[in-house]
């Protein structure tokens, strides 16, 4: 019985870090990099994207008053429910969703190239909710930030960006 318990002890110990290595989520090879990804995130974007893109693409929606409305419910949380699959920002970086973590800002810089983030039925009902020339160009200096930072090997500081 206790062999039992210590291997299932380790199974569940192995499961629970099976997605990270020494803190830094799989996927992105510089714990530095991972860090300052994040604070700049932090400081740059979340500001943005919580006025912008959390009510679809996090667990923080702010639900209109017309939510209610039979129909329109649905309609909304299977936007918010696709939204979260391409994207969740909840968390930080690197983002919940399909994209793998070293392609994140990459995906994000062609949603904003393309023009297609927020759609255009939400923006009919959201005046405002387009992104700005000036929050566009933030996010763009935090993806190409991002991406140099993502290319630094696993053993570098981030000094020789």
């Amino acid at each position: 019985m206790k062999k039992i318990l210590a291997l299932l002890g380790l199974f569940i110990s192995a499961s629970a870090f099976a997605h990270e290595s020494h803190g830094v989520p799989m996927g992105v090879p510089n714990r530095l990099a991972y860090e300052e990804i994040n604070r700049l995130y932090q400081e740059n974007v979340v500001p943005i994207f919580k006025i912008k893109c959390f009510d679809c693409h996090s667990h923080q929606t702010t639900y209109p008053w017309y939510y209610k409305i039979p129909g329109v419910k649905q309609f909304l949380d299977s936007d918010i429910r696709e939204g979260l699959e391409h994207f969740d920002f909840t968390q930080g970086f690197p983002f919940g969703g399909h994209h793998p973590a070293l392609e994140q800002p990459e995906a994000i810089e062609e949603s904003i190239a393309e023009g297609d983030m927020p759609p255009w039925r939400y923006r009919l009902m959201h005046k405002g909710s387009a992104l700005t020339e000036r929050e566009k160009q933030d996010i763009l200096n935090w993806v190409r930030t991002s991406r140099q930072l993502l290319t630094l090997p696993a053993d570098s500081g981030i000094e020789g960006r």
